[in-house]
């Protein structure tokens, strides 16, 4: 009897073993998010300008105001000119020389027809903000070129100064592009200060 007992009980546990569940093995933590693959997913994510690579040519025309502080026959409302050559540092920047123009016409002592002009080569960069949307700026040499008066007063003014610009790309086709384009210039001399600013029609060979 007492055999039969145990045997009994033993058969009873063992059921009631395989009746209950067994606890879930809780799953391993997360490993920790390569950071390679962030860097990359991130990147994904910004709008790049795709194509700017190599060699860059630009030209941009419009009308202009120049203004002169100190120098005579130097303010006046006329064109502005801005001629770019450079190379792409990475598809957002580029390395460029930029020579800009604001002139004016007038007439010398004499009656005859003229110009008054205010350049400046300068060394810089452009920034596409967004793939449409980019700044420039750089700085270098000046001349200012006084052609209405007559004899020694007649002269051209040496200095320094800076470009400053923003242009918005309206069509883009390939490696080309065509923007609108607003140009601040100035130019700093013994003598006195030209100031020039102007929008224009551009374009960007890419």
């Amino acid at each position: 009897m007492t055999v039969r007992w145990a045997i009994a009980m033993t058969a009873l546990c063992a059921s009631s073993a395989a009746a209950s569940p067994r606890p879930a093995i809780p799953p391993p933590p997360p490993s920790p998010p390569d950071p390679a693959a962030v860097e990359q997913a991130s990147e994904a994510n910004l709008d790049e300008p795709a194509g700017r690579s190599g060699f860059r040519l630009g030209a941009a025309l419009g009308p202009a105001t120049q203004l002169g502080f100190g120098i005579d026959e130097s303010s006046g409302v006329g064109f502005g000119v801005s001629l770019r050559i450079g190379t792409s540092a990475s598809p957002r920047l580029a390395w460029m020389v930029e020579l800009a123009f604001t002139g004016y016409r007038a007439e010398n002592n004499l009656g005859q027809a003229t110009t008054n002009t205010s350049s400046l080569t300068v060394l810089g960069a452009q920034l596409h903000v967004r793939d449409s949307f980019w700044l420039r700026g750089g700085a270098g040499f000046a001349t200012f070129s006084r052609r209405t008066e007559t004899g020694p007063a007649n002269r051209v003014f040496a200095g320094v100064g800076a470009v400053g610009g923003a242009g918005f790309d309206v069509l883009r086709r390939g490696s080309f592009a065509v923007s609108l384009e607003a140009c601040a210039t100035a130019a700093f001399y013994g003598s006195g200060t030209v100031l020039g600013g102007f929008g224009a029609l551009g374009v960007m060979f890419y």
